[in-house]
């Protein structure tokens, strides 16, 4: 039986408009306590950055791209001194791709693709050294399929339609390797699935 997949930690992009917004809505639980945690932490580099990641989705939820984006560039700040303080460890270099992916994906709904693209590209070269610091575990795999998606995505916003392609294909490998190596897994399924259709705008065009 293979190992159990961790939770996934790199996020697939919700394109823009697709997303339901309710905007005016106050902030949620997980934003007042980030909030809260910012304020009375003499020490941010010692904050959980799960905290701030619930609170980055809180925002998007609610439609409020200006505080998803005020949370995703705190917690990216930390995720760097993070990563100074403790080097290139797994854990160090994850929470750092996933705030960089944070700040790709509100930047891309904002329309700034330029900073989008350069915040995606930093992930997703952080996610290929994570692993081969872990080497080829499903959540790694995982991780690494999502992102060059991410890439692929506003790479093709730019119009640069031979960079997406090549990012998507790469993403769609691993997406099918995992998908042969654990069939049971749904999450597996669903990824390539959602993959599959994307192929239809993309490399079917080639």
């Amino acid at each position: 039986m293979p190992a159990p997949v961790e939770a996934p930690t790199a996020k697939e992009v919700t394109p823009t408009g697709e997303r339901a917004a309710v905007l005016g809505s106050p902030p949620g639980p997980a934003e007042r306590e980030w909030a809260r945690l910012i304020a009375r932490t003499a020490d941010p580099a010692g904050l959980d950055l799960r905290d701030g990641f619930a609170a980055f989705e809180s925002a998007l939820e609610r439609g409020d791209l200006a505080a998803a984006r005020a949370v995703a560039s705190e917690t990216l700040n930390i995720a760097r001194l993070r990563r100074t303080g403790a080097g290139g460890t797994p854990r160090a270099l994850r929470d750092l791709s996933i705030a960089l992916d944070n700040v790709g994906q509100v930047e891309r709904e904002l329309g700034n693709l330029e900073a989008a693209r350069s915040a995606y590209r930093e992930s997703l070269e952080l996610f290929r050294r994570l692993r081969e610091a872990v080497g080829d575990t499903p959540q790694a795999l995982r991780d690494l399929s999502i992102s060059l998606d991410n890439v692929s995505r506003v790479e093709r916003d730019l119009g640069n339609l031979e960079a997406a392609r090549s990012a998507f294909r790469e993403s769609l490998e691993i997406a099918r390797r995992l998908r042969r190596s654990f069939p049971d897994q749904p999450q597996f399924q669903q990824d390539l699935a959602r993959l599959g259709a994307r192929s239809k705008g993309l490399i079917d065009q080639s």
